[in-house]
């Protein structure tokens, strides 16, 4: 499949998610070659829409220059020529938007991959449609670079962990934190059942560091599906496969490499 396909795809995954009758699409798509039995299997053994739809987008990506317009097709012949012109209009405009991908978590809460100033970021950010039925981005939510979501993936144990503890209050500790870097903490506590990614900031000419509103809170539903979107986030961002976070760099392996990282101890006052 060609670049410019495979980015229209992501970028229209959300509404795909939501009308593609997959099941049916996916007939078409065994039919005419560009599915086999074992991928027709695959994908419909799914429990769900939104997990075929995943599987199929996914599957799609590998199987070819026909794959693109044979979607179309079965789309067109299911009476969903809308999807059909919003996947090549988005395909025309592709050379002017610099998103990557636009992944669903619930609750109109979206992983988005973007470039900004030559710089791959993935938001985890709230969106609301606005008069013309389109998705736009609010202030609610956070942008990680690749140093931050290598170590969001890195820490998802111990995060399932502090969520298993709270939930069980087995520990007296009302909060755990884990740090990504730059000031931004993931946080899993008591009081709300939340997994908390946000920017902290240090007060001037104080010790304390407060949490500030850039940032969001997910549901513990909300985190499972966060967790689901890592392998399309990494097939998106090649880059993050020679990325190596910093607190496994070489000259961090000493204590004295941690504390003069502005990235890993951003709080700190100068040496």
């Amino acid at each position: 499949m060609q670049e410019e396909h495979r980015q229209s795809l992501k970028r229209n995954y959300v509404q795909l998610v939501k009308e593609t009758p997959t099941d049916l699409v996916v007939d078409h798509l065994y039919q005419n070659g560009i599915l086999t039995d074992e991928m027709r299997e695959e994908i419909l053994q799914n429990s769900n829409s939104y997990s075929k739809t995943r599987q199929l987008i996914t599957t799609l990506q590998r199987r070819g220059p026909r794959a693109f317009e044979c979607f179309c097709t079965a789309l067109t012949d299911e009476g969903k020529s809308s999807l059909v012109h919003l996947l090549k209009e988005s395909k025309i405009k592709s050379e002017v938007s610099k998103d990557r991908a636009m992944l669903p978590i619930g609750g109109d809460i979206f992983v988005v991959v973007n470039e900004w100033r030559d710089k791959v970021l993935i938001h985890i950010r709230k969106y609301e449609k606005n008069s013309a039925d389109v998705y736009v981005p609010t202030k609610k939510g956070i942008a990680l670079d690749l140093n931050q979501w290598q170590l969001l993936e890195m820490y998802v144990n111990e995060i399932e962990e502090a969520i298993s503890q709270m939930i069980d209050d087995v520990t007296g500790v009302p909060e755990m934190t884990f740090h990504l870097g730059r000031g931004v903490y993931v946080s899993v506590n008591k009081t709300y059942p939340t997994v908390d990614v946000r920017q902290r900031w240090k007060i001037p000419e104080t010790n304390q560091i407060v949490s500030t509103k850039k940032g969001i809170s997910l549901t513990y539903d909300k985190w499972e599906a966060l967790k689901g979107t890592f392998p399309d986030v990494r097939e998106t961002v090649p880059e993050i496969e020679t990325t190596t976070p910093c607190i496994l760099s070489e000259d961090h392996q000493n204590q004295e490499g941690m504390l003069m990282c502005s990235n890993c101890n951003p709080f700190a006052e100068p040496l």
